[in-house]
């Protein structure tokens, strides 16, 4: 005959051994979430006060904001990198930014030659300079109507980046114009920049005469701005432009209505440089060897 207090004994043993293996399979979940099994984490930590990357097993690294602003945090260089070590930045191949985050650092993912797409949100409002530079395999990127500012050389170096989407036109048109206006005030303002448009002007002139092609500069008032040119031959000016663009890859600007046939320019503002006109100075002499001016 078993005695109560036999029972009660055998109750208890049974009740530590349900409680050892509850809290034995606790310290495994939280081991295992700890070390990335679980949840297939293959690194993480802060990259701001405020903002937590997660990378997982298949190469995608997702950065949330944890409270606050949700600004990522600037880096001197890449190698600042919270994932610069080259077992992590290696294995990058997808950058998923949560709603919340608001600020790209600058050099964040400086570098990561194996990422392949990248995914911003609205509400993110600045991207440093050199925040994607050299990510050779970025094929991508849709930039946020949010964005107000993105830093110089943003994405420079990216061979493969063959589009670039600004979900608002206007804010794109805006960025530019800004960015253009900061390399403008770099390079000693706006008289520093008058001038070398000027430079470029009187070259282009001073070449074009040298070259004997049968073009006329046709003002006596000319604006550093732009040349006008009119060839002398009976080519159509319209045809120049169509040849210069089709077969040289090089854009002059075509005149419509009456003077379509007659006359087209030559733009001396912008990212130009002697080296553009002489380049376009040697396609104009290979269209008069073949007969087309």
């Amino acid at each position: 005959m078993v005695t109560k207090q036999e029972i009660n004994c055998k109750r208890n043993i049974k009740n530590k051994d349900i409680m050892q293996k509850k809290l034995l399979s606790l310290l495994v979940l939280l081991m295992t979430a700890a070390t990335g099994a679980w949840a297939g984490v293959y690194a993480g930590g802060w990259c701001g006060t405020e903002v937590t990357w997660q990378l997982t097993d298949d190469g995608v690294m997702t950065i949330k904001k944890d409270k606050g602003s949700g600004a990522m945090e600037d880096c001197s260089s890449n190698e600042d990198q919270p994932w610069y070590s080259s077992s992590i930045r290696n294995k990058i191949t997808d950058v998923v930014i949560e709603a919340g985050v608001t600020h790209i650092g600058n050099y964040s993912f400086y570098g990561l030659t194996n990422l392949n797409t990248v995914s911003l949100p609205e509400g993110l409002l600045t991207i440093g300079h050199m925040a994607f530079r050299e990510c050779s395999s970025l094929g991508s990127i849709t930039i946020p109507a949010s964005v107000t500012s993105i830093g110089q050389w943003a994405f420079a170096l990216c061979p493969n980046l063959a589009t670039v989407t600004f979900s608002a036109p206007s804010v794109g048109t805006l960025i530019q114009i800004n960015a253009r206006l900061k390399e403008i005030k770099a390079a000693g303002g706006v008289e520093a920049e008058n001038k070398r448009i000027a430079g470029l002007a009187r070259y282009f002139r001073e070449k074009l005469k040298k070259s004997g092609l049968p073009l006329r500069i046709c003002s006596d008032a000319l604006p550093n701005a732009v040349t006008p040119l009119s060839p002398t031959n009976g080519v159509s000016a319209n045809e120049i432009f169509l040849r210069l663009k089709d077969e040289y890859g090089i854009w002059v600007c075509p005149n419509g209505g009456e003077y379509k046939d007659t006359l087209f320019r030559v733009g001396h503002i912008g990212a130009l440089t002697e080296k553009d006109y002489d380049v376009l100075i040697d396609a104009m002499l290979d269209m008069q060897k073949r007969g087309i001016l």
